[in-house]
């Protein structure tokens, strides 16, 4: 079984909205992406969970897609999270379709 694994740390100041880059969001989420995160207010809790459920999400992908093939890089927005319900993200790639297990702890 391959298995690809990406851990965020919420509460790590790199993490919060104003330690990223103003173009870390463009360069990162595809424009459906974009659009789910604008449905939550920036620096709320719901929106950093998610941008960061999103980021995790793709990370975890890449990293499944890189064992299958050598040659993928990581470009966060060809790495395209199609949905995320009950702790599953779905990720879609030109190398394949994976399901992404998401799992969150307060610590």
């Amino acid at each position: 079984m391959l298995v690809g694994n990406d851990v965020v740390d919420l509460h790590d100041p790199e993490s919060r909205p104003g330690a990223l880059h103003a173009r870390f969001d463009a360069r990162v989420f595809t424009s459906v992406e974009l659009e789910a995160l604008s449905v939550s207010a920036p620096a709320s809790a719901s929106w950093h969970e998610l941008r960061w459920t999103l980021w995790a999400a793709k990370e975890s992908a890449y990293k499944v897609a890189k064992k299958l093939d050598p040659a993928v890089r990581f470009l966060p927005r060809d790495f395209v999270v199609r949905s995320i319900a009950q702790g599953r993200a779905v990720v879609m790639h030109e190398a394949g379709s994976f399901e992404v297990q998401l799992d969150r702890t307060d610590e």
